[in-house]
């Protein structure tokens, strides 16, 4: 019965890696519905899995299953495996699913339980450990147990024997030492890893922070200053000459230097971009690209890029395409001498 339900359960899970394959290329309601598929299918396998009586396999399967989920409910999941291992005695397994725990816990950005769970993988390292050196011990206490019982044949026999143990009981301290050093080294190393994630995370989360806080300023600066409508209520703007170059580098004189050191850092790479994407064609990237320089350029000139950012990426503005070429042309040249005029 085990072996069928194995078998089905392999069935299954080629089946949704096959069915995954076809997420690719589809609009965003269609990959929803088949992940939503895909995690429906998984349920059902932990769910056989459970009914056999398969501890194991139950295990392995919620693992999985965890891959799919979203932080809070791949916690949940893990922590069902993590109490099956642990009420079954299944230190292997108990160790696996933990750590998936602790790093669904870090994904979450819960570093307190993280570190936590962490901590109970080591303990069940140590444990571990402990148990093969009993068994060692064990195996040690049974072959002098046979020794004593050879001395009564010969003493000359027994000292030989002894010597022979006695070689075999310092190769086997010289390999348990050898691994409790091991196992202090990996200990460290885990801890001093761990504590460098943790801090990285913390400084990567100040920084998207900070990051945020400018794009926030940009924001408030586009809503203040306010967009120039034309006589008939679309908004207008001209193309950027000589003279309006001019009156550009003079309104980013005034720009803080926060945003002009933002400017610097993002413009180049996004103008690459940009540009690759015009010679290849990819309207979707071109406006994406032109989402993402709007709140930059805004705080430069509100009046003119205001204007000229909403009319690339209206719907249907890549049509008129002799419009929409010169309004990137005017981008594109903008952008230009503003990191020009920052040099």
């Amino acid at each position: 019965m085990k072996t069928s339900l194995h078998s089905s359960m392999l069935l299954a899970l080629v089946t949704c890696l096959l069915f995954s394959v076809t997420v690719v290329g589809r609009n965003p309601k269609q990959v929803t519905d088949s992940i939503k598929q895909l995690i429906a299918t998984q349920r059902t396998l932990v769910q056989q899995a459970d009914g056999a009586g398969d501890i194991r396999l139950g295990i392995a399967m919620r693992l999985r299953l965890s891959t799919l989920l979203k932080p809070k409910e791949a916690q949940e999941v893990l922590q069902e495996g993590a109490m099956m291992a642990g009420a079954a005695q299944l230190l292997d397994e108990e160790i696996t699913i933990r750590s998936h725990l602790a790093q669904a816990y870090a994904a979450g950005n819960d570093h307190g339980k993280a570190y936590s769970e962490a901590l109970k993988v080591t303990s069940l390292m140590s444990e571990r450990m402990l148990d093969r050196e009993e068994r060692m011990g064990a195996r040690n206490d049974s072959v002098m147990a046979r020794l004593k019982e050879d001395h009564n044949t010969t003493v000359r026999a027994d000292m030989i024997r002894q010597m022979e143990v006695q070689e075999a009981l310092d190769r086997q301290r010289l390999i348990t030492k050898r691994w409790m050093l091991i196992a202090s080294g990996v200990f460290v190393v885990a801890s001093v890893v761990l504590l460098l994630m943790l801090v990285r995370v913390g400084k990567r989360a100040d920084r998207a922070r900070q990051e945020l806080a400018a794009l926030r300023a940009e924001v408030t600066a586009l809503k203040d200053g306010g967009v120039v409508q034309g006589a008939g209520g679309t908004p207008t703007i001209d193309t950027i000459g000589p003279h309006d170059s001019d009156e550009l580098r003079a309104s980013a004189h005034g720009v803080d230097s926060t945003v002009w050191a933002f400017f610097r850092k993002r413009a180049p790479e996004r103008l690459t971009t940009l540009q690759a994407a015009r010679a290849a064609g990819d309207i979707d990237k071109v406006v994406r690209v032109v989402h993402t320089l709007k709140p930059m350029l805004v705080a430069f000139d509100t009046e003119h890029f205001g204007v000229l950012c909403p009319r690339i990426t209206d719907v249907g503005a890549h049509l008129d395409q002799s419009r929409w070429n010169a309004d990137l042309d005017t981008l594109e040249k903008a952008i230009g001498e503003l990191l020009g005029s920052a040099s």
